[in-house]
């Protein structure tokens, strides 16, 4: 029950964001799109009672600091 309702909103959640990307400003709407890979982490341990390991922390925090590169990188051209 929990996995089809994490589906379900992650469908729903997925779907604004695609929108908002599509009528917003990249730059406005660009951090909610890496919030989105906390909030999975956060539904994984206090939901799924999965464990927070140093290669998951290591991965989140690589794909995050790459997007803020990637718009640190833009702004300065």
């Amino acid at each position: 029950m929990l996995v089809a309702l994490a589906c379900i909103i992650g469908v729903i959640a997925y779907g604004c964001l695609m929108k908002a990307m599509r009528s917003g400003e990249v730059s406005a709407v660009a951090p909610f799109r890496y919030s989105r890979l906390l909030f999975g982490v956060g539904l994984g341990v206090l939901v799924f009672g999965e464990a927070l390991t140093w290669p998951m922390i290591a991965g989140s925090s690589l794909i995050v600091l790459a997007g803020l590169f990637i718009l640190w990188r833009g702004r300065q051209v």
